[in-house]
């Protein structure tokens, strides 16, 4: 009888050379991608949740005006401060005179509120598969956020690729309904989201819908400073 040889695997030697075992796409793992989408379905719920504090707070002290707001937006214009995240590559200048929480737990980088957080901005960073894209990374985000928020919750008005100063990403704006004692409340977001070396970011912003275009020149000057460094 002819003894096999130990040395060779049945079924993997093909001409002397032993093939590789095949690797594993994280995209196409189900669970996978949902702890891939995670962070920006918290990340979004978390605006959410302190921007309708925040209205609760300011709705029973009395709501600023829209004058009030401007003056606001206008010292936030004239003043930013940059922001530069220890543990990743991330940078992002924000209004001086906006409150940022001092202390954040992981993925979170960067927490800042106005208005007790009625409007609030957050950045996260997380690992990712270095090979991961922008578009895969909102695609996966885009899986989780269907599953976590009901459909006539959220109305998604545009999607679109944008450069954050050469770093390709996703952005989305969209509205979110709530409610708060009982009143409806909606809320407004941009969020943006990008990758690079085997990092994942994403920042939010929210603020009522009927304020958003106040602090749109603010979010925009934010997101128009964000560098992703080599």
């Amino acid at each position: 009888m002819q003894q096999n040889d130990p040395s060779k695997k049945s079924g993997h030697d093909l001409g002397g050379a032993t093939a590789e075992p095949a690797k594993v796409n994280p995209m196409q793992s189900p669970a996978m991608r949902i702890l891939m989408g995670v962070v920006g379905v918290i990340v979004m719920i978390s605006g959410i949740m302190q921007m309708m504090s925040g209205f609760k707070e300011m709705n029973s002290g009395g709501m600023p005006s829209e004058k009030d707001r401007a003056a606001v937006v206008e010292k936030s214009l004239a003043a930013m401060t940059e922001f530069q995240d220890p543990s990743s590559a991330f940078t992002m200048s924000y209004p001086s005179n906006w409150k940022r929480t001092p202390k954040v737990e992981a993925p979170t980088i960067l927490h800042l509120a106005v208005y007790e957080g009625t409007v609030n901005v957050i950045a996260t960073a997380e690992d990712e598969p270095k090979d991961l894209t922008a578009v895969e990374y909102a695609k996966v985000t885009d899986e989780a956020i269907s599953k976590a928020i009901p459909k006539d919750s959220l109305k998604r008005i545009s999607e679109e690729d944008i450069s954050l100063n050469g770093t390709p990403a996703r952005k989305w704006t969209q509205v979110v309904s709530s409610v708060s004692g009982g009143e409806k409340v909606n809320v407004k977001q941009v969020m943006i989201l990008t990758t690079k070396n085997g990092k994942g970011y994403c920042v939010t912003a929210s603020a009522l819908e009927n304020w958003y275009s106040q602090f749109e020149p603010v979010f925009d000057k934010m997101a128009s400073s964000i560098k992703i460094k080599d």
